[in-house]
């Protein structure tokens, strides 16, 4: 992220800025994560197939004690997993870390994901790099 960017903004801009940003790098992590369980990197998958599916098994009966989203934990678990491969979207970025998803936009968010396989690309960066590009501020 260029800081240039936001010279000459007013403060709502910069904050919409920063908000989309953030916004942002959480999706472009999910996307990471399912590239990595697509390619076979990962030991698990956690945000497709089985591992989704297990997951929402497994806590099911404790949905009506969690607070925020349930998911969180499993959400942890892959980004702690991925960031052993990719670290550069996980270290150093804890500016970006107040943004979580909710239930509903997550479930919406894994399942648009789950319509794609992404086994036959060759690099994420270049997935990366076009995504970024095509958003202001970056």
């Amino acid at each position: 992220m260029r800081e240039t960017i936001l010279n000459g903004s007013n403060e709502e801009q910069r904050r919409e800025r920063f908000a989309l940003q953030a916004a942002c790098v959480v999706f472009i992590r999910l996307l990471l994560i399912r590239f990595c369980e697509d390619k076979g990197i990962l030991p698990y998958r956690f945000l497709s197939g089985d591992g989704l599916r297990r997951w929402q098994k497994d806590i099911e009966r404790y949905f009506i004690f969690a607070q925020g989203n349930p998911y969180d934990p499993l959400l942890d678990m892959a980004y702690a997993n991925v960031q052993q491969i990719y670290a550069h979207l996980f270290t150093g970025r804890e500016l970006f870390n107040w943004y979580r998803l909710d239930r509903e936009h997550f479930v919406m968010a894994v399942h648009r994901f789950s319509r794609f396989n992404f086994a036959s690309i060759e690099s994420m960066t270049s997935i990366v790099t076009k995504a970024l590009m095509g958003r202001k501020g970056y």
